[in-house]
């Protein structure tokens, strides 16, 4: 199953409020980014990931040690919130001490 090209197109012509509940009915949660490019590319992705699968667990781990590889030195980066230093985001990842 391919990701459906119209449907992209589509997102491309509709507005910035049109896209933010598009993007609500995507990822079942809100974002205050009214940066309409970014939302499309964000959709969009979310749209492939439904239709062609996620990551594969392999390339996960992959880009999580390259990742930890690029982070400032005395960091790691992790998955989860609570282990991060705050206000330290890296989205999705964020830095830990």
């Amino acid at each position: 199953m391919h990701l459906n090209v119209k449907e992209v197109v589509a997102l491309q012509r509709m507005t910035v409020t049109e896209l933010r509940e598009r993007y609500a009915d995507a990822f079942g949660e809100e974002t205050n980014v009214n940066n309409k490019a970014w939302r499309v590319k964000r959709i969009a992705w979310r749209l492939q990931v439904r239709t062609e699968g996620d990551l594969s667990e392999r390339a996960c781990c992959h880009a999580a040690e390259l990742a930890n590889e690029a982070a400032p030195q005395g960091y790691r980066l992790v998955l989860n919130p609570d282990e991060a230093v705050q206000g330290r985001a890296i989205f999705p990842l964020y830095l830990a001490a």
